[in-house]
């Protein structure tokens, strides 16, 4: 059972206990709850979900790996900022932890002051939900859908600005009328898992569109990613949750 902390948490996962003692040490005199474990089944039975909080973690480990913890946490559902570390030179796997969704990838032996900046990175990156979710806790459902319909065009236009298509008035505003429409927010505010929902929705409205040729869904999540693109999702995320939990 964890202890009632309102400091982000640290998680380290690695088999190795001169890793995992050498970077309890690295890290302890941050203002930072540090756990550790030496296992991912460990971790899993540990973990209960709590924000903010990031995961360094080791790739190559017996049992289940760090790929497949990173699997398993994905398939649960769970979205925990992840800085993966190895101590090989591997372009393909660590290619394959990005596009699942690492934060970063680091090579052992790596500088203290770079997986430090990672990890501050990656809890900002991971405590911004919270926060949106709690402000918009305080908007009425009229206000919060006056938001998402001025945060909905912000978001396409980062997303077409990024593949040269924002000039395209009437393709932004197409894009921007299909999110708007009261069976979409609907259908969004239905879901279980209302992030993705609105990937799949900017997926089909793309495509209608014809930009589909140029964006696949790949595409669109890497674009994703970018920090700008990323906020507004966010932000249309918390409305919509918003106004489901009315």
């Amino acid at each position: 059972m964890h202890k009632m902390t309102h400091k982000p948490t640290v998680f380290v996962v690695d088999d190795e206990p001169a890793v995992l003692s050498a970077l309890r040490m690295l890290l302890k005199p941050l203002d930072w709850e540090i756990e550790v474990f030496s296992s991912a089944k460990a971790f899993l039975d540990h973990y209960d979900g709590r924000m903010p909080a990031c995961l360094v973690l080791d790739i190559r480990m017996p049992d289940m790996s760090g790929l497949g913890l990173q699997e398993e946490l994905k398939s649960r559902d769970i979205r925990l900022p992840i800085i993966m570390i190895s101590g090989y030179s591997d372009v393909p796997v660590a290619v394959r932890t990005m596009k699942a969704g690492a934060s970063d990838f680091l090579e052992k032996p790596f500088e203290g002051e770079v997986l430090l900046r990672s990890i501050r990175q990656a809890l900002e990156r991971h405590t911004q939900p919270g926060i949106l979710t709690r402000l918009t806790r305080q908007l009425t459902d009229k206000e919060a859908l006056e938001l998402y319909r001025g945060i909905a065009p912000r978001l396409v236009l980062n997303i077409l600005g990024r593949l040269d298509q924002s000039t395209n008035v009437a393709r932004v505003r197409h894009v921007v009328d299909h999110l708007c429409r009261a069976d979409v927010q609907d259908r969004l505010r239905a879901s279980e898992h209302v992030r993705d929902q609105v990937i799949d929705e900017l997926c089909l409205v793309l495509d209608d569109s014809g930009i589909k040729k140029v964006l696949s869904r790949e595409v669109l999540l890497e674009i994703i990613e970018d920090s700008g693109v990323m906020n507004d999702l966010i932000a249309l995320e918390a409305c919509l949750l918003r106004i489901q939990a009315s």
